[in-house]
């Protein structure tokens, strides 16, 4: 095979021994857009600043990679994705499509030090974490010595996570070596922090202190701030923490989990409840793994071991850690299973040994109030009877049980107007004809259309789904139909689209209403002769697969706006599922909200559910339908424990009680920081009345009550209307524009940055 020549910064990349930094520092004068790019996104990368983090992807978006250096453009769409990631979950969309589009850059001709970066950063994104922390390992403990930026970059990232677990023992000395003075320490720091070592944990908190003050690499800076979470940590283990109101440092959900651990070595229960309300669920804290535990350390400080086990296998499912045997332990004592809470004790001794973590046991300890003395007798005296064969007993505990639905055993339902819609779905998946889904944002849509596809013939046959909205035009063209190298900008490769690679199998548009009118006129041909072309291509691909879109826009309308094409309408429309909203099907609330109760409860126990807490449940409006439904369940199984009963007492939804205002910052507005949601739906209209609403018009009646809000508030932004009535960004933005033209709201502009702008009601209106 021929050597391809590398491009010159490729290769300093690949080959020398070297920061990223300094390799950008040195390009300053460069002419390349691209490289030009890459220096931009990296200043940005290290900064909280999340305007000047979006003002840089706004700037290198439209970056031409067309003519750019292959490898080099993988580099900089590396960047860009790392970039998109720290928004949490508001680019996962754009993130993902880009991933996919750096996989099909890559083939036998990208250096392998390059695509062993590439494989190391993708799978990083992946949300089961068991898997990633293996290839970890593996990725680093095999590595020779580290001579390149690339290396270097995976192994720092390594260490550092898998510091952040405790688990720096399964790491190479050799391998630990090669870091840096400042992110040695960083790592030997939160190691020993996950381990309660508090000497060697302050120590290397000194020397990070130390060397921080001259370091000349934001890079490390930037990290150093993460690393004060664990100050914090190490302040409780020392009992020098005092509550956390506020800081810059942690985000809520981490201040929230600390006081929350704080509280439960205080036994205060009470305190500890009131933070994890805030945010009572979470898989999993990869950043901290002591935080990980909180919910399951909660559940058992009110006795309530299933709910405890189901919170444990939930974190499970996140990521899988040797010191989940202590809360298994603690568990099976709780249940009466001694001889099982003994084999998690011996798994646990052995796995602490090698890690060098019998302090962090001690400490649990002192949170586990319900562990007596005799029962620390009953394992001292029976552990060194245990064999081999007992020990591998103890995984077969551990071991998740699903009772995953298939088809149309996914929708929960007994009301007569959802039994219809199954018989529909049933009919309709027999057929190989285009189907249209409409509901409201959370009836469900996605969980119907994957049942149409399981009840198929072709169900084994790729499901293949996209959110419309989610992502911009071209990227939403080129992942429908794919695209031919050189199509475009960034196109460096032949792309196969969704609609080709889903075989004979189903495809699933949703949010279809918020596509532009070219992708509609696109999707038509789709729709009437199956077949398409890839962008910059002149061949015409044929498709079999059947599509299923779903919206919850309103479409009649934006075809009177111009927005929508009737004759796509009207081929989509051929075959068409309506949802109604929750709160339309009471006999479906009930239904679902005991099937939430009952789920994942141990033993097949079902808890009684009073009947005004059925009422109620019947009564309120849910605008959020099953996905509200189900998240107030899931808080309240958490909050209150798996209790043999539950009453209108244990859920916020229905306390009527006025809360305490809080005071509000200075030159603000009332309703300045949260969205009106909760304090609007107190007092929502009944059911009924909302059933009556309903039947007129959707798109009326969303603006009548964005207008009451208006009414009310004075003053809200477009998100504030995103958030509260859970619709799409561009649908509460037509929703705006429509009321602008009515002259009830006016739009408010102090900057010209889009984020200060804001709407404030007509005061001329009435």
């Amino acid at each position: 095979m021929k050597k391809i020549k590398l491009h010159p910064f490729v290769h300093q990349l690949l080959f020398e021994d070297k920061t990223i930094s300094e390799l950008l520092k040195k390009q300053q004068t460069s002419t390349d857009p691209v490289i030009q790019g890459l220096i931009k996104l990296h200043e940005a990368l290290f900064t909280h600043d999340l305007t000047l983090k979006e003002k840089m992807l706004t700037e290198t978006e439209s970056l031409n990679l067309k003519d750019s250096d292959i490898n080099l453009a993988i580099i900089f769409l590396r960047s860009r994705i790392a970039m998109l990631l720290d928004f949490n979950n508001k680019y996962v969309d754009k993130a993902t499509a880009l991933s996919n589009h750096i996989k099909y850059l890559m083939d036998e001709s990208t250096p392998p030090k390059l695509k062993m970066d590439i494989d190391f950063f993708l799978s990083s994104m992946n949300e089961n974490k068991n898997k990633h922390y293996a290839y970890y390992l593996k990725m680093i403990n095999e590595s020779d010595h580290l001579k390149n930026v690339l290396k270097k970059t995976q192994t720092t990232s390594t260490i550092k996570i898998l510091a952040r677990l405790g688990l720096l023992k399964d790491i190479k000395t050799k391998v630990i070596k090669e870091l840096s003075p400042e992110n040695l320490a960083m790592a030997k720091f939160t190691d020993a922090v996950e381990k309660i070592q508090i000497s060697a944990a302050n120590k290397e908190l000194k020397i990070i202190k130390t060397k921080i003050k001259n370091c000349p690499d934001q890079s490390i800076i930037f990290s150093f701030f993460k690393y004060e979470r664990w100050e914090y940590l190490l302040q409780i283990f020392t009992n020098n923490f005092i509550p956390i109101s506020h800081t810059k440092i942690l985000d809520d959900q981490h201040r929230c989990f600390l006081n929350a651990n704080y509280y439960l070595l205080k036994n205060d229960i009470e305190k500890a409840s009131k933070e994890l309300e805030k945010y009572p669920v979470k898989k999993g804290f990869e950043t901290c793994s002591f935080l990980s535990y909180t919910n399951v350390r909660m559940a058992l400080a009110i006795k309530n071991a299933p709910l405890a086990l189901t919170l444990l296998q939930t974190k499970q499912e996140y990521y899988k850690h040797y010191f989940d045997d202590f809360f298994y332990m603690r568990i099976q004592l709780m249940l009466g299973n001694k001889r099982q809470a003994l084999l998690h004790f011996a798994n646990l001794t052995n796995n602490c040994k090698h890690h060098n973590s019998n302090d962090l046991v001690a400490f649990e300890l002192k949170l586990s109030r319900e562990i007596s003395p005799n029962d620390m007798w009953y394992f001292s005296n029976n552990i060194s009877q245990l064999t081999e064969s007992d020990l591998v007993e103890v995984n077969s505990s551990k071991k998740i049980k699903t009772n995953k639905l298939i088809g149309i055993n996914r929708i929960i339902h007994k009301s007569p107007s959802s039994k219809s819609m199954c018989d529909k779905i049933l009919q309709f998946a027999k057929s190989s004809s285009h189907i249209l889904i409409r509901g409201e944002t959370g009836v469900g849509k996605d969980i119907v259309a994957k049942a149409i596809h399981e009840e198929s013939p072709n169900s084994k046959e790729p499901f293949k789904v996209i959110n419309c909205g989610a992502i911009s035009e071209s990227i939403l063209q080129s992942e429908l139909f794919g695209h031919e190298a050189g199509a475009y900008t960034s196109a460096l490769k032949k792309h196969i689209g969704i609609f080709e690679a889903a075989g004979h199998g189903t495809v699933f548009l949703d949010e279809i209403g918020e596509t532009t009118l070219r992708i509609q006129i696109a999707l038509l041909r789709v729709l009437e002769n199956r077949e398409g072309r890839p962008v910059g291509s002149n061949k015409v691909v044929k498709y079999s697969c059947r599509i299923v879109a779903a919206t919850n826009a309103n479409l009649e309308e934006l075809i009177e706006t111009k927005h929508f094409r009737k004759d796509l309408y009207f081929r989509l429309k051929s075959l068409e599922i309506n949802i109604s909203p929750l709160r339309e099907r009471p006999d479906d609330i009930e239904a679902q909200a005991r099937y939430y109760f009952n789920l994942n409860q141990l033993n097949g126990q079902k808890p009684k559910l009073s009947e005004d807490l059925i009422t109620a449940f019947k009564n309120h409006p849910f605008y959020g339908n099953t996905r509200e439904l189900k998240n107030a369940i899931q808080n309240a199984r958490i909050l209150n424990g798996e209790k043999k009963e539950y009453t209108l007492n244990d859920f916020e939804i229905f306390n009527t009680k006025k809360k305490k205002a809080k005071a509000k910052p200075i030159n603000q507005p009332d309703n300045y920081g949260k969205p009106p949601l909760e304090n609007y739906l107190q007092n929502a209209p009944s059911r009924n009345d909302l059933i009556i609403v309903r039947k007129q018009n959707q798109t009326e009646y969303r603006r009548d009550l964005i207008t009451q809000l208006f009414q009310k508030y004075k003053r809200l932004s477009r998100q504030e209307i995103t958030d509260t009535l859970r619709v799409t960004y561009k649908t509460a933005g037509t929703d705006m524009k429509a009321l602008l033209r009515l002259g009830i709201i006016k739009k408010i502009e102090p900057t010209s940055s889009p984020r200060t702008h804001y709407f404030i009601l007509n005061e001329k209106i009435d």
